[in-house]
């Protein structure tokens, strides 16, 4: 159970986030209810997950980005898995639950052991939009606790424009966008504040370079790319 304590339009709105297995009993769901009168009323349930398979999803976990009310949940997810293959994923709502955007975060999936209890560990923190999910995976009877960097951005802004990061065996920071003509990139911190700018970047073969992006100090930041018609956004992990 959380609360919405932010500012934003949903403030005071109180969630309550579970799984179960009403649509039977091989294909448990994740599920979402609000109450908007400090809980004298709840909603229907809302169904997280959003695949259209028939297998289980489960051990969820949900957080509210108190920055602008955000909703952030992890799960284990079987949808493409014929078997009981499990990978991890996390979904994120920006209307209060009105609609709800996935991201599958593990690298590959673990196969689950019925006689060793996994689960115990599942957890997720957001705030300004840094996600940290934690979980448990089960390998070859071995357990650990596993977390992510997730590109929030990315996920949240999925129907924009697509652009990628890489740094080349020199450490430059490089920028792969769809933009066409010469582009200004901005970096941000994740509160906000630009810390570089470089304008008219001619790309190269899909490409634009950074120059001073390496000298930047190891952290999470915002990639803004505008060729003054058009703007694509991600996050970079700088390491």
């Amino acid at each position: 159970t959380k609360c919405d304590l932010s500012d934003g339009p949903n403030r005071g709105t109180i969630y309550v986030n579970w799984a179960d297995q009403r649509n039977g009993a091989d294909n448990t769901d994740i599920f979402l209810s609000t109450s908007i009168d400090q809980g004298l009323s709840w909603s229907e349930p809302i169904r997280v997950n959003q695949d259209t398979s028939e297998n289980h999803q489960f051990f969820t976990w949900m957080d509210i980005d108190q920055t602008n009310g955000n909703l952030w949940f992890v799960y284990h997810d079987r949808r493409n898995h014929e078997d009981i293959g499990t990978d991890v994923y996390v979904a994120v709502s920006q209307d209060s639950g009105l609609s709800f955007k996935e991201s599958k975060i593990s690298e590959s999936p673990f196969y689950p052991n019925p006689k060793i209890f996994f689960g115990d560990y599942n957890n997720i923190d957001v705030h300004g939009n840094v996600v940290r999910p934690v979980w448990t995976r089960l390998d070859k009877k071995q357990l650990s606790v596993r977390t992510a960097i997730v590109d929030a951005y990315s996920i949240l802004n999925e129907d924009s424009l697509s652009i990628t990061t890489s740094v080349d065996p020199n450490g430059e920071l490089l920028v792969m966008h769809p933009l066409k003509g010469k582009v200004s990139i901005t970096i941000r911190s994740l509160n906000g504040e630009e810390v570089l700018s470089k304008s008219r970047l001619k790309s190269t073969e899909g490409y634009a370079r950074v120059p001073g992006a390496s000298e930047l100090s190891t952290g999470i930041y915002l990639v803004e790319v505008d060729n003054g018609l058009e703007t694509a956004k991600t996050q970079w992990v700088k390491r």
